[in-house]
């Protein structure tokens, strides 16, 4: 079997991802962005500037966000 290939149904081996080797397992492309998950190329808001998960990296807009003034 060829590194990250899987077998097709009709093998006789490997069948659950559970029963593969951890080398062999399909990769999860997605990113972890303050404990929240999201999917490879998702566009979503961070705050109040916009973000994506590319290749496991999320890159946001650097807008500054508006702040509230209490009242004097």
């Amino acid at each position: 079997m060829k590194a990250g290939v899987l077998p097709d149904e009709k093998s006789n081996s490997l069948k659950a991802n559970n029963d593969y080797p951890s080398s062999t397992l399909p990769s999860v492309e997605g990113c972890d962005y303050h404990d929240e998950y999201y999917n490879d190329k998702e566009l979503f808001m961070g705050n109040c500037n916009w973000c994506r998960c590319a290749d496991q990296q999320v890159t946001c807009t650097l807008m500054l966000c508006p702040t509230t003034v209490p009242n004097a």
